[in-house]
C-alpha cells in the first residue's frame, strides 16, 4: 500500500498557523486589556469629578446662607491662591432656625469634613452664645461639636480665601487621576 494520495499539513505549515493564531490572540487580549484600563481611568475621573462637585455644592449652599464668618479669610486681588489661604472655614449658619449654630468645613485624612459647633459658658451649657462671647466673671467659653461627618473623599487640598467674595480651591486625586476645582461664593448675608 502506498500513501501517495494522502493530503495533510506539514510541520512547517502547522507552526506558521500556530504562530499566526498566537499573534491574533495576543493582539485581541492586549486590545481588551487597554479597553478595560481606559474604562477604569474614565470611571476614576468621573468619580473624582462627582466627589468634587458634591463637596463644592454643599459648601456653596451653606456659605451663601452664612450670617457671619468666624474664620478670618485673607484677601486676594487676583484668582491665585494666596500663601496665607486657610484650610478650614467656620461660619454662623443662616439657614436654620436656631441661633448661634456654627458650621466648620476642613480637610482631614484625604476627606472633606463638616462639623457643627455650638458655643456656651461652662457655667450654663443650656444657653448657646455667639463664638466671640466673653464673660466678665472669667467664665470659660466651651464648645459642643457634632461630627465631623465626611462630605467627600479623595481630597488632596482644600483652601479658602477672600472677602466678601469667598474663594474655594479643591484638589482631588484617585489612582493618579487628579483634578483641580474652584469656585467663588458671594454670601447673601455677609
Amino acid at each position: 500500500m502506498e500513501f501517495q494520495n494522502q493530503k495533510g499539513f506539514s510541520l512547517c505549515e502547522l507552526l506558521v498557523v500556530l504562530a499566526i493564531f498566537i499573534i491574533v490572540v495576543i493582539a485581541i487580549s492586549s486590545l481588551h486589556l487597554m479597553t478595560q484600563q481606559a474604562y477604569q481611568k474614565g470611571q476614576d475621573l468621573a468619580e473624582v469629578n462627582q466627589n468634587g462637585r458634591v463637596i463644592l455644592e454643599r459648601m456653596t449652599r451653606e456659605i451663601r446662607q452664612a450670617k457671619e464668618l468666624v474664620t478670618e479669610l485673607p484677601d486676594a486681588l487676583d484668582s491665585e491662591i494666596p500663601p496665607q489661604a486657610t484650610d478650614s472655614c467656620e461660619f454662623e449658619d443662616g439657614h436654620g432656625p436656631e441661633p448661634y449654630h456654627y458650621i466648620r468645613y476642613f480637610k482631614q485624612d484625604k476627606e472633606a469634613k463638616r462639623e457643627v459647633k455650638r458655643y456656651y459658658f461652662a457655667s450654663n451649657p443650656d444657653e448657646f452664645l455667639p463664638w466671640n462671647a466673653t464673660s466678665s466673671e472669667e467664665d470659660l467659653v466651651a464648645t459642643t461639636t457634632e461630627g465631623p461627618e465626611t462630605i467627600g473623599e479623595y481630597v488632596l487640598d482644600l483652601k479658602f480665601w477672600g472677602s466678601p467674595v469667598i474663594n474655594i480651591f479643591l484638589t482631588l486625586e484617585k489612582n493618579d487621576k487628579k483634578i483641580d476645582l474652584n469656585t467663588k461664593i458671594f454670601g447673601r448675608n455677609l
